[in-house]
């Protein structure tokens, strides 16, 4: 999979998409999820390593990489706590973070 010529509008639905797909179903640590999230992890890295720390999207993929991390440990409440009642303020907590955050990746 290459994601060389990939925006970081397609990242962010990238991430949802597998999100929807793996919620509730697998661990963050589920090979499932780390087959296609460290190929993503790998890009946006290679390419924060060659990129001027003055440069906008710099922050753009420093904030998608937060963003990112954020979902992937919101995939894991959604497995710890799947159909339990104590997890839910953890989960709304966490949904709401990733919602401010996609916010500012995506400005």
């Amino acid at each position: 999979m290459s994601l060389a010529t990939t925006s970081i509008e397609d990242f962010v639905k990238l991430i949802e998409i597998n999100f929807k797909e793996y919620c509730g179903k697998c661990s963050r640590l589920d090979p499932a999820w780390g087959v296609w999230s460290t190929v993503m992890n790998r890009e946006i890295r290679k390419r924060l390593d060659g990129m001027n720390k003055h440069n906008p999207e710099y922050g753009r993929l420093v904030l998608l990489f937060n963003y990112w991390t954020i979902v992937s440990q919101l995939l894991e409440l959604n497995w710890k706590y799947k159909g339990k009642f104590f997890g839910a303020n953890k989960i709304k907590k966490k949904v709401r973070e990733a919602k401010q955050v996609r916010e500012f990746v995506l400005e």
